[in-house]
């Protein structure tokens, strides 16, 4: 866990960077594999871990509903860099180097120019950096939650086990919570006032 918050590396492109004390073969492991990532991040999540290897991401609801991520790895350098970049040209990346002692990870999200603006009623889906941009404090917080349950999955403090009941009741739509068990309801609000105060402050515009 940490309170490091995201950087910015331009209006459009967000970088959390993390060490984990963990070999680099077992966070790419964590970052490229469906079933990896299911646990830490959220079902369903389906890679095929290859070059041009199709995926879909479907943050917490059944395959086939409003929402979902479907696109294609358009960088695959294991185990340095993987790449899932959607139709729209908006994208996730994971890049790590050996550290002493263990893994650097960068995780970089980019959303293509004009996505990620609509009006949406979750908590913290403001745009602090004003209309035009695609940051909103819940967003940044959900995915700072996340990458410290990844830190909690190398650990082996969350596994797949204890996720499995989340993970079917995502996959048959019984799931009906707003936030998954791995995750804090009040980290995240937490969180969520934090990313509000930073994103206004350090956004480029």
């Amino acid at each position: 866990m940490t309170d490091d918050l995201a950087t910015f590396d331009d209006a459009l492109t967000m970088r959390h960077t993390r060490v984990f004390p963990h070999p680099i073969d077992l966070v790419w492991e964590a970052v490229s594999r469906g079933e990896h990532l299911e646990t830490w991040l959220l079902p369903v999540s389906k890679v095929d871990p290859r070059l041009g290897g199709d995926f879909l991401f479907t943050w917490g609801s059944p395959e086939g509903t409003e929402g979902q991520t479907p696109g294609t790895i358009d960088e695959f350098d294991p185990p340095c860099a993987i790449r899932y970049r959607d139709p729209d040209g908006s994208y996730l990346k994971f890049e790590l180097e050996p550290v002493d002692g263990g893994t650097r990870l960068y995780f970089i999200q980019h959303f293509a120019a004009g996505t990620n603006l609509e009006k949406w009623d979750y908590p913290g889906s403001d745009q602090p950096a004003g209309p035009d941009s695609p940051w909103r404090p819940g967003f940044c917080a959900g995915f700072h939650n996340f990458l410290d349950a990844l830190g909690e999955f190398l650990a082996g403090k969350l596994t797949i086990e204890q996720q499995q009941p989340f993970i079917d009741e995502v996959r048959t739509g019984a799931f009906t919570g707003s936030f998954p068990p791995h995750v804090s309801h009040e980290r995240e609000l937490h969180l969520i006032e934090q990313y509000r105060t930073h994103i206004a402050q350090n956004c480029p515009t």
